[in-house]
């Protein structure tokens, strides 16, 4: 009997008469083979048997018999059944039929796997190794029976119990590989051996029992020795029988708890290809991804790390409690509370997988790790996919491959049409889409063998249960860890009924609530949840459909402390203010407008005065992103732009708030600036070059950047504001001023077509050097005693003053009176803005006792 398996043109021919290693030893040993190979290829498996140095036969397997077969030969062996990277060899003796072989085995890694050497050595017996029979009565054979029964009985359940509650890896339950026991029926032999090992021991029991106790009551009781002793033995059977059957559903749970051997054997990081494991058209391992380069996008892929986190939790001592996820390429980082995440990979990139975890100890001492070793993901095409929803029902997808052009000619394959593909060319639009269907995509090209599919898309079907629907959620206005959920634009597919149910869980919490009509789905979908922490968090919830069908959503959120810009940014064009009418700003958003900035110019932005809307949190930093890709651009409490350019200007401003009594509590928050910039018909602007701020002074000035639309400047007229004016150029390189005031220094420049435009701008010379001082009238006072606070020995013309007393007070009044509700050191810090803009800070220290 042959099996074929058809690839292409060609056909191969797979010899189905070998299936194990037991088949393999009986070619060897009926056609008197030397040895034989298996060498993996690109489709295929060839054995080859060996005679005298040259191959005599050959024959092709399949690689899932491959894979059993080498497996099973590495166990027989004693080899590493996971070690696949290096050689590796091992002898042990075998019986095959009443005979003794050595066992020589030995793998070699190659191209499409490990290549498999076997050899079967006869063992020549002895003439001193002649068996000796003697003869036994029925007795003694019946009682050797007996104990060498009791005896398995008792080996065996006491090894069935120790791999049930001991076994943690795949070495563990090798044994069971050497009875030709896959890996992903392990559990399934375990739990079928032990109920039939049970269910005999207690039908043996249960008869003994029911024998000792029906003695023990058709004894007559002036027998009362007999009668003692079988209620003993009742009593004692009765204990053994429950004791067994109290066990047997112990270990049955158990072996319910063991691993799935197959999956675990993938290695500790395993990476799956996730619509598949959506899919019933697919197994788990089905699903596993075992090659991470040169992959096609987009693809969901879930990252399962459970291996690897409970040997780095050493057995439990220690305590994983939050995983963070990066990839790079722009994917901002991702936190979770659990070993597995979810990522749709959508763009072409490099990847590289880094997980940092948080470990927790049993004294609540927390240190952070680094795994090492984790697949990077290179994306190196993307297919294009557009999904077009009918009127009519169902949906059309269009597949576009045009960018995979390089690596062949395409051809797409459905279920429905077998072998043969539906469509050959680079974009494909499929029928009209009812329920899940899978679509394989094979790029062909001359150097190709291989018919494995390159891509395999499963797509959602419109029937058969299918149910929608989006997470949606409103942080509460009273407190920022309570969130409401609902589900919104929840709906089924025609002939699967409405929804009946919602189960959402979140954190370590499950609530349930009751569908209604379709008019209040979303309302009777909602539910309110209260964080213990800020963080990230996975929220799930499954939709089940009154015929019974399920859909889980899950949406990661992000849990942040909010806080609200009290007092804003400032802004100013080349030193001058731009008012506060002029820019727009919704503090909801954190977002201001300004619109019809003319350039060229500079906007400045004064952030020293930008305060939260809760006093307990201060401006700790401030990091600007001029082009908002980002990336900082420049970091303090002040931040210039020259925008030349007309178009549209984004600035993204990042602030970080730290909390004034625990510095571990920072707020992020962010805002953004949006300018219109647009060239006006006339930009007539001078820059002032101010070297001193006091009088006598040698003032420049410069108006280089005075621009008049579709028209050249011929005259700068300047009005110094000291009764001097001057017809000269651009650039005035020094005036003098003797006296300290306030002056109006005027330009007006004119065209060469005569027209004048103009500007003005206000110089400020001060008499003497500015100070502040403050003081108190006391530095140390009790709770509640009001103290006095002066700033009369402040010097220089003060338009403002700005006391903080260290508690989350505040004052502007000049002399005012603050008093203490708790004791402790306070820092008091006094700033003052004087008429020409200049600022200043004096501060002291006051010590307030019960």
């Amino acid at each position: 009997m042959e099996g074929k398996d058809i690839q292409g043109e060609n056909k191969i021919i797979f010899d189905i008469n070998i299936s194990s290693v037991g088949d393999l030893y009986g070619i060897l040993l009926n056609k008197k083979y030397d040895f034989v190979t298996l060498e993996p290829e690109d489709e295929k498996v060839s054995v080859k048997f060996r005679k005298d140095g040259k191959v005599v036969d050959e024959r092709f397997i399949k690689y899932p018999i491959y894979s059993e077969i080498i497996i099973k030969a590495k166990t027989i062996a004693n080899l590493d059944v996971g070690e696949t990277k290096e050689t590796q060899e091992g002898k042990v003796q075998i019986d095959v039929d009443g005979q003794k072989y050595d066992f020589l085995a030995k793998v070699v890694p190659g191209n499409f796997g490990e290549k498999l050497f076997l050899k079967l050595k006869f063992i020549e017996q002895k003439a001193g190794d002649k068996k000796v029979s003697k003869k036994a009565n029925l007795g003694q054979l019946l009682g050797f029976f007996g104990a060498t029964l009791i005896i398995l009985l008792v080996v065996g359940g006491s090894f069935l119990a120790f791999i049930v509650l001991n076994a943690k890896t795949v070495d563990d339950v090798r044994f069971f590989l050497t009875l030709g026991i896959d890996l992903n029926q392990i559990n399934d032999f375990i739990g079928t051996t032990i109920r039939i090992f049970f269910s005999i021991l207690v039908c043996i029991l249960t008869i003994f029992l029911v024998i000792f106790l029906f003695r023990f009551l058709l004894t007559k009781k002036i027998f009362k020795k007999k009668k003692a002793k079988y209620g003993i033995f009742a009593l004692t059977f009765f204990v053994f029988t429950f004791s067994t059957a109290g066990a047997w559903m112990f270990l049955d749970k158990k072996v319910r708890e063991l691993p799935e051997w197959d999956i675990m054997a993938l290695g500790d990081v395993q990476v799956y290809d996730n619509s598949k494991l959506k899919s019933e058209k697919f197994t788990k391992a089905g699903s596993f991804i075992k090659d991470t380069s040169n992959m096609i996008g987009p693809v969901e892929i879930k990252f399962d790390l459970s291996q690897l986190a409970k040997k780095e939790s050493k057995g439990g001592t220690l305590k994983i409690r939050k995983y963070t996820w990066n990839f790079g390429g722009g994917i901002p980082s991702t936190d979770t509370s659990e070993p597995e995440l979810i990522m749709n990979f959508t763009k072409k990139g490099n990847y590289q997988m880094d997980v940092e975890i948080e470990l927790v100890d049993e004294v609540n001492v927390v240190t952070k790790k680094t795994l090492k070793n984790l697949p990077m993901l290179d994306i190196r095409y993307i297919v294009d996919i557009r999904e077009k929803q009918l009127n009519s029902g169902g949906k059309q997808i269009t597949f576009d491959a045009t960018s995979l052009k390089e690596l062949g000619k395409a051809e797409w394959y459905t279920e429905e049409g077998g072998d043969d593909p539906v469509y050959e060319g680079s974009i494909y639009i499929t029928k009209t889409i009812f329920e899940e269907t899978m679509i394989g995509l094979y790029l062909k090209n001359e150097s190709k063998k291989s018919k494995e599919f390159d891509k395999v898309f499963i797509i959602d079907g419109e029937q058969g249960g299918r149910i929608s629907g989006d997470i949606e959620m409103t942080k509460s206005a009273v407190d920022d860890k309570e969130i409401t959920f609902r589900v919104v634009k929840p709906k089924t597919s025609e002939g699967s009924g409405f929804i009946e149910n919602y189960t959402w869980k979140i954190e370590n919490r499950e609530y349930k609530k009751e569908g209604e009509n379709a008019e209040n789905a979303e309302k009777s979908s909602e539910i309110k949840h209260k964080f213990g922490t800020y963080g990230k968090f996975e929220v799930s919830v499954e939709l089940t459909s009154s015929s019974g069908e399920k859909k889980t959503i899950t949406k990661i959120i992000d849990v942040t402390k909010d806080l609200k810009i009290k007092d804003g940014l400032k802004f100013s064009v080349d030193g001058e203010k731009i008012e506060d009418e002029n820019v727009r700003h919704n503090s909801a958003t954190g977002e201001y407008y300004i619109n019809e900035f003319g350039i060229p110019s500079t906007l400045n932005i004064d952030a020293r005065y930008v305060k939260p809307d809760n006093i307990i949190y201060a401006l700790d930093e401030i990091s600007w992103d001029y082009d908002s890709d980002g990336a900082s651009d420049g970091k303090g409490k002040k931040g210039e732009l020259v925008i030349n350019k007309e178009g549209r200007v984004k600035i993204t401003v990042n602030y970080k708030f730290k909390n004034i009594k625990k510095d571990d509590d920072i707020v992020d928050v962010k805002e953004i600036i949006y300018i219109e910039a647009v060239k006006k018909e006339f930009d007539v602007n001078f820059k002032i070059n101010q070297n001193s701020e006091y009088a006598p002074a040698l003032i420049g000035f410069d108006a280089t950047k005075s621009t008049v639309r579709d028209s050249n400047i011929s005259k700068f007229l300047w009005d110094f504001g000291d009764g001097i004016k001057e017809d000269g150029d651009a650039v005035v390189e020094g005036h003098r001023y003797l006296k300290d005031g306030e002056y109006n220094v005027s330009l007006t420049v004119v065209t060469s077509d005569g027209k004048k435009y103009s500007t003005s701008k206000k110089l400020v010379l001060k008499p003497k050097a500015q100070k502040v001082k403050l003081k108190s009238s006391m530095l140390s006072a009790p709770v509640g005693q009001g103290i006095d606070f002066d700033s009369s020995d402040s010097i220089g013309d003060i338009v403002s003053y700005l006391w903080d007393f260290g508690d989350g007070e505040i004052s502007t009044s000049a002399n005012p009176t603050h008093s203490y509700q708790k004791p402790g050191k306070y820092k008091v810090k006094l700033t003052v803005d004087f008429r020409n803009r200049n600022i200043m800070e004096d501060y002291l220290e006051v010590e307030i006792t019960e």
